[in-house]
């Protein structure tokens, strides 16, 4: 954790490209990881100490979080840093919200044939909510208004579809 040089990609600005940021995001998710681990092994002093050092070196202004980082939001809940985990989780369910709105402009065709991408995203945003809700943050209320205007939208009908499907086939698939 300490000994690898991270390049400076921590300075604003920086430019990277396609295969650095692919880079970059292997290696938050590589301290993540550890940091889940730390957690399953109640170090949560240590966790908390991966997960600074990861937003450290890897900050979102340079490598920005993606529509998946829920886990990510989730282990910054468990570790004790709501504040983080709720801006986390804010910026993983802005982008979902986002994504089924693009999806939305689309024929019924077209966005059934994206069914299984539509799940994912209601099922990221339910998770940050519940990251946003548990922790008491004010925009929880909010989300989950949201929740219920985008089941009545295209593509959130064809995403609760598959969501009721997996719920009835025993479980929701994991990502």
């Amino acid at each position: 954790m300490n000994r690898f040089q991270f390049g400076g990609v921590n300075k604003e600005g920086i430019y990277l490209d396609e295969t650095n940021m692919r880079m970059c995001l292997t290696h938050r998710n590589m301290f993540t990881l550890l940091a889940q681990q730390l957690l399953r092994e109640d170090k949560k002093d240590k966790a908390l100490q991966v997960l600074r050092k990861s937003a450290e070196v890897l900050p979102p202004t340079t490598i920005p979080y993606e529509m998946a980082d829920t886990d990510l939001a989730n282990i910054w809940f468990l570790a004790g840093d709501r504040k983080q985990a709720c801006a986390i989780a804010k910026v993983v369910a802005r982008q979902n919200k986002q994504y089924m709105e693009w999806l939305n402009s689309m024929s019924y065709e077209t966005i059934q044939s994206y069914a299984n991408t539509c799940a994912k995203c209601l099922r990221r945003i339910y998770q940050a909510e519940g990251i946003l809700q548990d922790s008491n943050d004010p925009e929880a209320k909010s989300w989950q208004e949201q929740l219920v205007t985008l089941q009545n939208t295209p593509s959130g009908n064809v995403g609760f579809a598959i969501l009721n499907q997996q719920l009835m086939q025993g479980g929701a698939e994991e990502e």
